[in-house]
């Protein structure tokens, strides 16, 4: 059984009072927005409805999930990759590196990452980024939805 490694220890900590302080600010927000009795009373104005135009709203177009974005080496993702022929991303784990750092750096879910042994399977039934990796260990990077990573991952699983 492998224990976790001190500097992934900090960092999950590290994750997780930055995850509690956000909370305590948006609740702090929501405390002091103004009740509805506060707001002014609204002025009424009548415009003819023939000279109002629509405007459309431009919306951001969401990175397809079938497409890997190399935002470069970071502190906790520093190797390289390499693409395999099925089209996912194999990813060799260097000291230092995290998990979940990895499949951000190429813009992967929590779910599209994996543990592999040299030839590319998944081993221990491992699902998601937030894995504990170790220097050596190989990490594949997939396009899958969220439905075939479970199946993998349970097909995967140790007996």
């Amino acid at each position: 059984m492998r224990s976790i490694h001190p500097r992934h220890l900090r960092v999950v900590t590290r994750n997780v009072i930055v995850a509690a302080a956000l909370v305590t600010v948006l609740a702090g927000c929501t405390l002091l927005s103004p009740e509805r009795g506060d707001s002014p009373a609204p002025t009424s104005t009548t415009t003819d409805a023939s000279s109002a135009t629509p405007t459309a709203t431009p919306t951001p177009s969401p990175v397809p999930t079938n497409q890997f974005v190399d935002s470069g080496p970071t502190e906790f993702a520093t190797g390289d990759a390499t693409e395999l022929p099925d089209g996912a991303l194999r990813y060799i784990v260097q000291p230092g590196d995290v998990g979940n750092v990895i499949c951000e750096r190429f813009g992967r879910d929590y779910w599209q990452g994996y543990l592999a042994d040299a030839d590319g399977n998944p081993v221990n039934g491992a699902l998601g980024c937030m894995i504990v990796s170790f220097p050596g260990d190989v990490m594949i990077l997939t396009r899958d939805t969220r439905a075939e990573a479970i199946k993998r991952a349970r097909l995967s699983a140790p007996e």
